[in-house]
């Protein structure tokens, strides 16, 4: 299974855009300077061609040079890069995981690091909206009540 290609066909335009800038940008590879197509260039092109465009550009800055000189980062998975972070960023991780348990582990870290590194005004300013995304979803006429303690209280089991 190619999840990095089921992933780009599953992508909004808007998400292709900001990908293709993320991936274009200059600043990822001195090299790009001389030959890179720019982001514009990329998002001209048909579909097909894009997301084939996007794949090969991904794979090639997630490969390291011996696998460049190689001309093999079309082997690089998604999978491979996403273990690849983990090690980076001293995740632990075990490699039974699936590809999306590996990527909500890697977005959790990141947002607990960013969390921690926030000026208290922001978490402040955030938290009541994180409190209300973070609610459960219940359906129907049965939702958890607050107690006299304030505290949730399951619902009564009167259907």
């Amino acid at each position: 299974m190619d999840e990095l290609r089921t992933a780009l066909e599953l992508a909004t335009e808007e998400e292709l855009q900001d990908l293709t800038e993320i991936l274009f940008s200059r600043r990822l590879n001195p090299l790009d300077y001389l030959q890179a197509p720019t982001p514009i260039a990329v998002q001209d092109q048909k579909r097909e061609a894009w997301l084939d465009t996007l794949e090969h550009r991904f794979r090639f800055l997630a490969a390291d040079g011996i696998t460049v000189l190689k001309g093999k980062t079309s082997q690089i998975t998604y999978r491979q890069v996403l273990l690849q972070v983990c090690r980076y960023l001293k995740l632990p991780y075990s490699t039974s995981l699936s590809t999306t348990d590996l990527e909500a582990e890697i977005f959790l870290s990141l947002l607990n690091r960013v969390w921690k590194k926030m000026p208290a005004s922001e978490k402040k300013a955030l938290k009541p909206t994180a409190s209300a995304l973070l609610q459960p979803v219940h359906c129907g006429a049965i939702a958890p009540r607050k107690s006299a303690a304030g505290s949730f209280t399951p619902p009564a089991r009167g259907w």
